[in-house]
């Protein structure tokens, strides 16, 4: 199995300063290590010349504390240099096997 190394991207509230009932979004990135267990890519027809892609991407990661507390918060990774949405996540504990696929358009900390 090939290993991965990347980020993982949480999207977590913050109480704002002077505001006890505000919150804003802050986005943390957490470098992790695991191993990839599926790699695909599905064209669909598109209108003239433009076809779209879709990367589907299975990856096991050991569960770290801030995965363990904030599982329903982690919105993207990043794969390959590009960030890609998380669409399903399975939790075989001690480990989590998170399913990626599309492009994360949202927030990063590098933006």
């Amino acid at each position: 199995m090939t290993k991965y190394y990347g980020k993982f991207g949480f999207t977590l509230k913050q109480k704002r300063e002077g505001h006890p009932d505000i919150y804003d979004d802050v986005v943390v990135t957490k470098p992790t290590v695991g191993k990839i267990l599926r790699q695909a890519v599905t064209y669909a027809p598109g209108i003239g010349y433009i076809e779209a892609q879709k990367q589907s991407v299975r990856i096991s990661a050991v569960m770290s504390e801030l995965l363990i507390t904030n599982i329903e918060d982690l919105k993207f990774a990043e794969y390959q240099g590009r960030f890609l949405e998380v669409d399903s996540y399975d939790i075989k504990y001690p480990r989590v096997v998170v399913s990626l696929g599309g492009r994360y358009n949202g927030q990063t900390s590098e933006t």
